[in-house]
């Protein structure tokens, strides 16, 4: 899962520090990002396109991954659902934990662009998201690295961690060439408008995961930016987008991360049914 191109751009995560005197090009993070509660700002999106008629999946989106996340919500509109952890086991996928809470979006959850396809799959319902509309996106994604205020990860974790410095933000401007990354505007010629830094003065991005979704193979204007997992700001508080919990049950999932092929499923309850036996689903 984009493992040497996350060493490339994230020398913290492989065992170095961030590169500072790279230009735009290749001093950007290109993954997930940030949003945090709808007060705060934050975006994501989704797409066209997807798969067959079967669920939209002719290989399942999580046959490499090594742990899987799945988030579940009662219907596309919800704000509420519960995220449960698996690992990959000889007899298959076994659960890590308890049930975590979580909240997401104020409008519920919208086809994304991830390892499932391009928006809406056939027959499962739900709209495709976009840029601002206030969804977390559906579907199957990369998990990314991880971030925080700390200089160091939650003991124990594995997963690739950066620790933040004050100057890294997410783009959000669909405008930009830095358009859903995450960059160093120290060391980054500005061409976006917005100012989402990462290091805030509250506890919401204390501890972050990226969601890969509108990544790959470039971030397609429009079709979402900056999706996290983060801290909530309470259970009853939506995002903007984002995926949000309780900071210690974000720091547990941290830690429980492999290192590397960890995969996020979000879905509505009829779409995880439809979709269980396709891709493989615990």
């Amino acid at each position: 899962m984009r493992t040497l191109l996350w060493c490339a751009l994230l020398a913290t995560a492989c065992g170095g520090p961030i590169d500072t005197t790279t230009d735009a090009s290749s001093g950007s993070i290109d993954a997930g990002g940030a949003d945090a509660a709808v007060a705060d700002g934050g975006d994501d999106a989704g797409s066209s396109d997807a798969g067959a008629e079967d669920g939209g999946a002719a290989a399942s989106p999580i046959a490499g991954a090594a742990h899987l996340v799945t988030v579940r919500t009662a219907a596309w509109d919800a704000s509420n659902g519960t995220l449960r952890r698996y690992r990959r086991g000889a007899a298959g996928w076994e659960p890590v934990g308890a049930e975590i809470p979580i909240v997401l979006g104020r409008s519920g959850l919208g086809w994304g662009r991830g390892l499932h396809g391009e928006g809406a799959l056939p027959g499962l319902g739900g709209v495709d998201k976009r840029e601002g509309d206030g969804r977390s996106p559906a579907g199957a994604f990369p998990l990314g690295t991880s971030l925080g205020y700390a200089a160091e990860p939650p003991s124990g974790a594995t997963v690739p961690y950066v620790a933040m410095t004050p100057t890294l933000q997410c783009v959000e401007d669909v405008a930009s060439t830095q358009y859903n990354r995450i960059v160093d505007r120290a060391t980054t010629p500005v061409d976006w408008t917005g100012d989402d830094r990462l290091r805030r003065s509250d506890g919401l991005y204390e501890w972050l995961v990226f969601v890969e979704q509108n990544v790959e193979p470039a971030p397609v204007p429009g079709r979402g930016s900056c999706i996290l997992l983060h801290v909530w700001t309470d259970a009853r508080s939506p995002t903007a987008g984002c995926t949000s919990m309780d900071r210690d049950a974000l720091a547990q999932l941290i830690v429980d991360l492999a290192p590397a092929d960890n995969v996020l499923v979000q879905l509505p309850e009829d779409a995880y049914a439809a979709l269980r036996d396709p891709w493989g689903l615990p």
